[in-house]
């Protein structure tokens, strides 16, 4: 690779905050349109603005504990988004709760997993608990390094984006500053990698690695030193358990979509668990009661992923829900 290609990667790959300077808590509330005694109001008892969010299924079993705010702070956090973390350039390896653009499309765990689909060798992991891991300190040096923000705005946005000393999992800035992260060690890891024919990418916690090269053993172990010493760097660890190396030979699976075949498809599981819902819910409709209607609406929402990848298939499960919809009007 050419220097001047080189220079380019390098550029490429890093985060550009797109912000203009901010010294002081009143310019701060100028920029998000919000009075300044109101701002520093909240930010001051941000504990107060704290609710308990929903709680998500494990695939693993159990449950994972979200967070939600009141009204006064997510007008806040939605204002911080507008304002500030939706016009970072997030480079091509990001994924993950970041806006569709011209340049990149869509950054979803789909286009993640297309990323990476027909490469010989992947690799997978994650980052262990990683949202309660993203202490204050780390968000408050987002703040302040990534972004040229002088440290009592740097303060004040750490006071209303952290509770209880981390990011919380559920407010709407806390995807955002997730993939600011490791801003200053990622653009090097990715850059490096790509001169070895690697591509990377992270959603959010899901890291990715696929090449059409042979890995030797020393290889992988080599990649996975420098991986996680990205993640030491910001006091995070890699989840052993759930990281896997998969050879040509083995099956390839990337977010939950297969990636094997050179195609994106979904698991014979996922297919064959999803055909058994619709169909007795076209069999038996009465047995949801008053749950029919939303029961429809959320075979409706699997049936439109399952078009992402089984075309024909979906259009035949569509056709069914179509059906009982149309019987129960008569």
């Amino acid at each position: 690779m050419s220097f001047g290609n080189y220079c380019k990667a390098m550029k490429d790959t890093r985060l550009r905050s797109n912000s203009p300077s901010i010294g002081t808590v009143s310019s701060l509330a100028s920029h998000l349109g919000i009075p300044e005694g109101a701002l520093l109001e909240v930010a001051n008892s941000v504990d107060d603005h704290w609710r308990p969010g929903k709680k998500i299924k494990k695939k693993g079993g159990g449950f994972r504990e979200t967070n939600s705010a009141t009204p006064e702070l997510k007008s806040i956090h939605k204002r911080i988004n507008a304002a500030i973390l939706r016009r970072v350039y997030y480079p091509d390896y990001l994924y993950g709760s970041i806006p569709k653009s011209l340049e990149f499309g869509a950054r979803d765990h789909v286009a993640n997993a297309k990323l990476h689909s027909g490469r010989r060798f992947l690799i997978t992991t994650d980052i262990k608990g990683y949202f309660p891991s993203i202490t204050d300190t780390v968000v408050r040096s987002i703040w302040q390094g990534f972004f040229p923000f002088g440290p009592e705005v740097a303060e004040v946005l750490t006071k209303l984006t952290v509770h209880n000393g981390s990011l919380p999992q559920g407010w709407a800035c806390s995807s955002y500053l997730a993939q600011l992260v490791f801003w200053r060690q990622e653009p090097d890891l990715v850059s490096a990698l790509r001169i070895q024919g690697i591509y990377y990418s992270r959603l959010t916690d899901d890291i990715s690695l696929s090449t059409n090269k042979s890995f030797s053993a020393s290889e992988v172990t080599d990649l996975m030193r420098k991986l996680i010493g990205m993640l030491r760097s910001r006091r995070t660890i890699i989840h052993r358990g759930k990281t896997r190396v998969a050879a040509p030979s083995r099956r390839q699976v990337v977010n939950n979509v297969n990636i094997s075949l050179g195609r994106l498809t979904l698991s014979q599981e996922y297919r064959k668990t999803l055909r058994a819902r619709v169909h007795r819910l076209s069999a038996d409709p009465q047995r949801y009661g008053g749950g029919l209607a939303r029961e429809i609406q959320s075979a409706t929402s699997q049936v439109l992923y399952l078009k992402r990848f089984h075309h024909k298939e979906a259009k035949r499960l569509a056709a069914q829900i179509k059906q009982l919809e149309l019987s129960l009007t008569e």
